[in-house]
């Protein structure tokens, strides 16, 4: 049990390291229009709103790039404790997660 709950965890973690989080331009306007729907806000609130994203977007962004540059040094440094065949047995279960998410 324990050893299921490590793989996944291994898993999981060179799985979001292939995963892209970055949200786009469009994937905020899409948020900030289903706000003003919502919520019936002003033009001048979403006009705000926008302006306060692009505010703290750069800051974000930086956090993004650290936490991926994060994530890729522990995913390296776990990926020196497998073997050879750990390894593969690794990428043929990520390969089947991945099919999984694909299938959702």
């Amino acid at each position: 049990m324990l050893y299921n709950l490590k793989s996944l965890f291994i898993v999981a973690l060179f799985i979001s390291s292939f995963s892209v989080s970055a949200q786009t331009h469009q994937k905020n306007d899409d948020q900030i229009e289903e706000f003003k729907k919502e919520l019936d806000l002003s033009d001048a609130q979403v006009l705000k709103i926008k302006s306060i994203k692009e505010k703290y977007s750069p800051e974000k962004a930086e956090l993004k790039r650290k936490l991926k540059e994060l994530r890729n040094k522990e995913i390296t440094e776990i990926d020196k404790l497998f073997t050879p065949e750990q390894k593969t047995k690794l990428k043929a279960l990520i390969e089947r997660h991945k099919a999984q998410k694909k299938a959702l």
